[in-house]
């Protein structure tokens, strides 16, 4: 529905569905389990939210696959303090897989990816960030805090009052 909402061509369309339904189960079911956590994701929420993808290595292979394709690139690889994270090159390529994900597995997901954000309190990072974004709009700052690189970006587009499919455009 959201697909259809952004008045693709049908030719197009296709062809986004067409990659994702030719990809072998595991890179489809991990590009499927990585649309429910949403355009950008990190590595270890996959099996975090959805053991059944298989161990760490074979998680790994999955998003090489789809890196080969095309349909994801590493955004943020993994280092000290900080997880290896990826993100779907184009908002229609995760909007697909995520409309060609079943309805209860979806709700599902949804439910365990809460669960893990709960779990390992990310939370308080999504809070801080959503603070954050409040106070740009009343064109303030928070004293002390660090922001990264690109929250600071995307917190400018927020003030600038930009939605959120605009800011996905600009830093697609």
């Amino acid at each position: 529905a959201a697909l259809r909402a952004l008045d693709l061509p049908d030719s197009l369309h296709s062809l986004v569905l067409s990659r994702i339904d030719t990809l072998h189960e595991g890179p489809r079911s991990t590009a499927k389990v990585a649309s429910v956590i949403g355009r950008m994701f990190a590595t270890p929420m996959l099996r975090g939210v959805y053991p059944d993808l298989g161990s760490g290595r074979e998680v790994a292979q999955h998003l090489a696959a789809l890196r080969r394709i095309g349909l994801v690139m590493l955004e943020q690889p993994a280092g000290y303090a900080v997880e290896e994270t990826h993100l779907f090159k184009h908002v229609i390529t995760a909007q697909a897989a995520y409309e060609t994900t079943p309805a209860a597995l979806r709700e599902q997901l949804h439910e365990r990816v809460g669960g893990y954000v709960e779990q390992k309190g990310e939370i308080a990072g999504a809070q801080r960030f959503a603070t954050a974004a409040k106070l740009a709009r009343a064109g303030e700052t928070l004293d002390g805090e660090m922001l990264t690189p690109r929250e600071e970006e995307i917190l400018k587009l927020v003030a600038e009052a930009h939605t959120n499919d605009e800011i996905a455009e600009m830093l697609a």
